[in-house]
């Protein structure tokens, strides 16, 4: 044999073992990959639903696994799915009925399949205990078609190989042995997971036939590696948009993943968090409970029959304590000890219970009537005071129209402008007389209240009351007791006033000096008594609107200068004189010129009150446009500001109590601001702490050319 012929034929035997080699082993690797990669996503898919649906078989929860069922369907190859419980019995399932008919048989190598499905099941379990299982079924009909398709080309190519590698010469034993050598480096790269490099195909020989055959396998693995991570992307795609937090750790308690809505809840991002313990975020956890975990995983989440949630107390990032509901499981994949802990915050949820508990505590037992109706003026609530108020069955009020103007006694007109004013305002409130259910009239004090939608709109109305009839009767009881007391007690006080000066005067005789004095006090007295007595009187008067004025024109400049002359009595005991300064305005008022005197005393013997021994109070007579504003300033110590909002009620009196002594009822200004205003005027106060206090009265200007009658100029100024 010829040494050519050796050359060719070994050429030929090793062309064709290598040949043979690389057949076996291309098909060998295809088959090993596709195996590895459909059992690899069977079983993981097979270990992700029995995680998801672990909660839903212990609570016998079919709705939520059908749900679950229809999902793992849609995913590819997919041909059936089933759940059983630890009895063995089917709680679920879902594919077409000729596979779900068929006997589940697991294999664990596609070369022992014959049915055309690899068939997996995964254990639902928890702290040791069985619940059931999870059974799947992936076709392998795509990895059988790629298999068998290869092996019928590498046939091919391996028998026309052989009959051509004894015809060709060392130069093509050579051309062979490189082709072979581009083929092995590029298989090396694919079962790397390189998939970028290609054979380069030229003509339509064997060579060329084999490197099609490659680029094809290299192309299906390609594509059957990418559908893997598209299922691994969408599987990240879920877990980063739940609204959930999602956190896997290990058996250590070291965080391995931290999802989106993790990030959100926590304050964390997930490269900062990762690798620290689960304690970061879940305080009590600590490595102590890590390891209790692993060995019993239900004694950290609740029992398997309270669906395996808890809640537990969290902390973000900075710190802020905040309340989780907290749903823990174990990873069943077959690698190391792996936990899932699904984490929801419910801090804002429980707040909001509390505060509709007491809201609805407050509602219901309010002493105050609260009605609720939508925009429409239905009722969709009331609570059992505003019944009580009407009279009315609960029955008669839930989902009628009120109509508020018969309920507030107001024209249609009223009505329209009380809820414009709401919707400007958002409230309103008054007075207003209401019928109960017996046809008894009574008032109300109502305040009206618009509630808002997201869009600014009313949405509902609330109306709370409180019926004013007892105040009204306490009132009226008041007045009358309080007239009758100052009239019948202004009488013997007179007379005793008068008999006291004819003891002190000497008409009985002379008397003793302690026996004087004492009768100087009891005069002093009296006179404190009538003074109140008249103040009670004119509040009265003021309040029924039954005190009489004596309108007339008045100079404003005379009427300071009269009750500077008045008045100059006031200070001279401490050296305190009056002063009118600034330019005098000659403008005319229409008043009663006793009452707004007896205005001017009280301010006068107020400033004299508090201004410092041997100081000066200023007075002003001035006219802004057209009002005459009469201010009285005294250069005392102030008002204090917590007598700023009620200085003019009644008793009310803001003097230190070294002065106490110096008098007082409590009743003037309240007086002297009623007065002003029957005048159509207003009286206000503007104070500096340690620098003084001026009071100012506005009246209007009034032209002496259209005066009216007394009776009418009363009329116009009381209105």
């Amino acid at each position: 044999m010829t040494f050519r012929l050796r050359t060719i034929l070994g050429i030929a035997v090793i062309e064709a073992v290598l040949l043979l080699i690389l057949v076996i082993s291309s098909v060998s690797l295809l088959r090993s990959t596709n195996e590895a990669a459909l059992h690899d996503r069977a079983v993981g898919m097979a270990n992700t639903f029995s995680a998801l649906a672990k909660d839903a078989v212990i609570s016998s929860d079919l709705a939520t696994l059908e749900t679950f069922i229809s999902e793992v369907l849609s995913q590819k190859n997919v041909r059936f799915v089933r759940v059983r419980n630890d009895d063995g019995a089917v709680l679920a399932e879902g594919g077409e009925t000729s596979e779900l008919t068929e006997d589940f048989r697991p294999y664990n190598s596609l070369e022992a399949i014959d049915d055309g499905r690899l068939d997996v099941f995964a254990e639902i379990s928890e702290d040791g205990r069985s619940f059931g299982r999870v059974e799947l079924g992936l076709s392998s009909a795509s990895i059988e078609a790629i298999i068998g398709q290869a092996w019928k080309e590498f046939a091919a190519i391996a028998s026309t190989a052989l009959v051509l590698s004894a015809m060709f010469s060392l130069a093509l034993g050579t051309y062979l042995t490189r082709k072979l050598s581009v083929l092995r480096e590029i298989a090396g790269k694919i079962s790397n997971r390189d998939f970028s490099s290609h054979m380069k195909v030229k003509g339509r020989d064997e060579i060329a036939a084999t490197a099609r055959a490659f680029n094809e396998m290299s192309a299906n693995l390609q594509s059957s590696y990418r559908e893997l991570n598209d299922q691994r992307r969408q599987t990240k795609a879920i877990v980063d948009n739940v609204a959930d937090a999602i956190v896997t750790f290990d058996e250590r308690c070291t965080i391995l993943t931290f999802n989106a809505a993790a990030e959100t809840m926590f304050g964390y991002r997930a490269g900062e968090i990762i690798g620290r313990t689960l304690s970061a975020i879940i305080p009590h956890f600590d490595e102590a409970d890590c390891q209790d975990l692993r060995r019993r995983p239900a004694a950290l989440t609740g029992s398997a029959a309270g669906g395996g949630r808890r809640e537990v107390q969290g902390r973000r990032e900075t710190g802020e304590p905040i309340t989780l509901d907290l749903a823990m499981s174990r990873i069943e994949d077959g690698t190391v000890p792996r936990f899932a802990a699904i984490i929801r915050d419910i801090s804002d949820v429980l707040e909001s219970e509390r505060e509709m508990r007491l809201a609805k505590l407050v509602f219901e037992n309010s002493g105050e009537a609260i009605l609720v109706t939508d925009a429409g003026h239905r009722v969709v609530a009331v609570n059992p005071q505003y019944l009580k108020m009407f009279g009315f069955r609960l029955e008669e009020f839930i989902g009628q129209t009120i109509d508020f103007t018969r309920s507030l006694g107001t024209s249609d007109a009223e009505t329209g402008n009380l809820l414009d004013a709401i919707a400007e305002a958002g409230h309103w409130s008054g007075e207003v007389t209401s019928t109960r259910a017996n046809g008894k009239k009574f008032p109300r004090w109502v305040t009206l209240t618009g509630v808002p939608d997201r869009h600014g709109k009313v949405a509902n109305y609330v109306s709370i009351s409180r019926d004013m009839s007892e105040q009204k009767r306490i009132e009226r009881m008041k007045n009358e007791f309080v007239a009758t007391v100052s009239h019948e007690l202004r009488t013997p006080l007179t007379s005793i006033k008068g008999s006291l000066k004819l003891v002190g005067g000497g008409v009985v005789g002379d008397l003793p000096e302690k026996a004087g004095k004492l009768i100087e006090i009891a005069g002093r007295n009296c006179d404190r008594l009538i003074l109140l007595i008249n103040d009670i009187l004119d509040t009265e008067k003021i309040e029924t609107g039954s005190m009489e004025l004596n309108f007339r024109a008045l100079k404003a400049g005379d009427l300071l200068s009269e009750a500077v002359s008045a008045c100059t009595g006031f200070g001279e005991e401490r050296g305190i004189r009056f002063d009118v300064v600034g330019d005098m305005t000659s403008d005319t008022i229409l008043a009663d010129e006793n009452r707004m005197l007896q205005v001017m005393a009280n301010l006068m013997s107020n400033a004299a009150k508090f201004s410092p021994d041997g100081g000066t109070v200023d007075l002003r007579a001035e006219t802004a446009g057209s009002r005459v504003r009469i201010s009285v300033t005294d250069k005392g110590s102030g008002i204090p500001e917590k007598f700023h909002a009620r200085l003019f009620e009644k008793f009310t009196q803001a003097d230190s109590s070294d002065r106490r002594s110096q008098g007082g009822t409590g009743l003037g200004l309240s007086i002297a601001k009623g007065i002003v205003e029957l005048h159509g005027g207003t009286i206000d106060f503007e104070t500096v702490d340690g620098k003084g206090t001026t009071f100012f009265i506005d009246l209007p200007v009034h032209d002496e050319r259209e005066l009216p009658a007394p009776e009418a100029a009363r009329k116009e100024m009381a209105s």
